[in-house]
């Protein structure tokens, strides 16, 4: 599949394209390995009907397979880069 003459895997790969993340997915680990830390952008659902609040950053906080550097990354780094603050 082309877009503007583009694959969806160049894009995908672009630094352009991030991804969101919540601390239960079982496969995070693999997907910031996979696609780099600093393609992964936190999403709370807060304040949706199903966040479960509080504890969702925690769950990213005690995952033992991400480094210090990529939970500082994906719980604001990334956003704070995004937004420019």
């Amino acid at each position: 599949m082309s877009i503007n003459g583009a694959t969806a895997e160049r894009h995908r790969r672009s630094e352009r394209c991030s991804f969101s993340c919540e601390g239960e997915e079982s496969t995070l680990d693999y997907v910031a390995a996979r696609l780099g830390p600093a393609r992964l952008l936190y999403a709370s659902d807060y304040w949706h009907i199903d966040a479960r609040f509080p504890g969702t950053v925690a769950e990213i906080r005690e995952r033992p397979g991400l480094s210090a550097e990529a939970k500082a990354l994906i719980l604001g780094g990334n956003a704070a880069r995004l937004y420019r603050l």
